[in-house]
């Protein structure tokens, strides 16, 4: 009697739970994902070994926890298991990370890596506008002294990518 008691809890809580997760998936907006080099940082390369393959996965595990801002790809690659971090368009700012990574002692044998990086249409709209405040913040001076200051337009702001 207890037994089924607390099998029907357990039940009832996974339909609603389930439930929430399906109307939640249902409100999400789809993005447009388009793929361009950038930068990853890799926090392990192994073997194929089922070792290695549990080493990525834990690895993998612990980076959603402390990077959580961070997308982590874990992968096999014939014949190798790697855990990378992040979706960086400029090397820059993969090395900020970094940084913070080896000051935390988390993962002392990161290293960054060229990689085909994911970029959804919400981040391109924002990184355009970046881009164009930080163009009309450093004006360029013209042959007679007049102020230049150029908008780049969306074409031009995708090739520098």
């Amino acid at each position: 009697m207890k037994h089924t008691f607390i099998h029907s809890i357990i039940m009832a809580l996974a339909l609603i739970f389930a439930a929430g997760a399906t109307i939640e998936a249902q409100n999400r907006v789809p993005r447009k994902r388009i793929r361009i080099d950038g930068w990853r940082i890799q926090v392990f390369t192994g073997g194929n070994t089922h070792n290695d393959k549990i080493e990525a996965q834990t690895l993998g595990n612990r980076a959603r926890i402390w990077y959580s801002e961070h997308t982590v790809y874990t992968h096999f690659k014939s014949p190798h298991w790697t855990c990378r971090i992040g979706d960086f368009q400029k090397r820059e700012d993969a090395e900020e990370v970094l940084k913070q990574m080896r000051r935390s002692g988390r993962f002392p044998k990161a290293t960054i890596i060229k990689s085909v990086i994911n970029l959804y249409e919400d981040e391109k709209i924002k990184n355009e506008s970046e881009d164009r405040e930080e163009q009309s913040d450093s004006a360029r001076v013209g042959a007679e002294g007049d102020s230049i200051v150029g908008t780049p337009d969306s074409a031009a702001a995708w090739r520098r990518f």
